[in-house]
């Protein structure tokens, strides 16, 4: 979902509201520290003027920085960080030359917040970010839902870690599929399994329930017929009849490849 940012070189005309704003942190109107102090729960970008200039954007306009500043600024200044993580605030009438300052110099294009003030909250494409519209009190910016090197890397799926029994399954069908497994195969082929193994599972629970109120009957008829029933008798009888069954793989888990394999 995309995001809504402000920036101004007035931070107290920025909206209370605001959840992502961005500032300069060098130049004239440097306030990054009085828009962390205003804003301490937002997402605070921060912008350089200068090629020489530490920051998270660096801003390709007339009196900052030139396009080839910008290639600059990605190879020295920020070099240790990645040019995907780095963004070039431009016009959109700009954006061609910086982008062919980049080509020129065979360095890998950064990111780009592109400022275009019509109106429309649309990112274009190969941008991240969009300045649309400008007021007496600040600009407005509709921005991707995630801007690398702004936001917090994803965090990855956590990995499940495989049981014994999950490890026996995935040994068991690559030594009887007719091809060799790909990740897809095999992620499908442990969900089904622990299905069926849920299932089993099941099956044995309500086997010992039925096992239970089998023994609460049998009880009651031994106490109805006295010595003529041997309750022990019969409920190891009934006992040892399931474990057989378990034992002859009755109650079993059918373990089998993907549809289609």
């Amino acid at each position: 979902m995309a995001r809504t940012m402000y920036d101004s070189v007035n931070v107290a005309g920025i909206p209370a509201s605001a959840a992502m704003v961005a500032g300069y942190v060098d130049g004239n109107y440097a306030n990054i520290p009085a828009l962390r102090a205003r804003f301490p729960h937002a997402t605070v970008v921060e912008i350089a003027i200068a090629h020489t200039t530490r920051a998270q954007v660096l801003d390709v306009e007339t009196g900052d920085a030139t396009p080839a500043g910008a290639v600059l600024w990605c190879t020295q200044t920020m070099a240790d960080t990645p040019n995907t993580e780095l963004t070039v605030y431009c016009n959109s009438s700009t954006w061609p030359a910086v982008r062919a300052a980049f080509a020129a110099a065979g360095v890998s294009e950064p990111q780009y917040w592109i400022a275009d003030y019509d109106h429309s909250a649309v990112i274009p494409a190969g941008a991240v970010a969009k300045q649309y519209t400008n007021t007496a009190s600040y600009d407005i910016s509709v921005v991707a839902d995630h801007w690398p090197g702004v936001d917090p890397d994803p965090t990855p799926e956590a990995d499940v870690p495989l049981t014994p029994a999950d490890a026996r399954t995935v040994w068991a069908y690559k030594n009887t599929a007719s091809k060799t497994p790909d990740t897809e195969d095999m992620h499908q082929v442990l969900l089904d399994a622990r299905a069926q193994a849920t299932a089993a599972v099941a099956g044995v629970k309500a086997l010992t329930a039925q096992l239970t109120a089998a023994q609460a009957a049998i009880a009651t008829l031994a106490g109805k017929l006295g010595a003529e029933v041997d309750t022990d008798t019969v409920v190891a009888a009934v006992e040892k009849a399931i474990a057989d069954a378990l034992a002859a793989d009755v109650v079993h888990v059918e373990v089998s490849g993907p549809s289609g394999s």
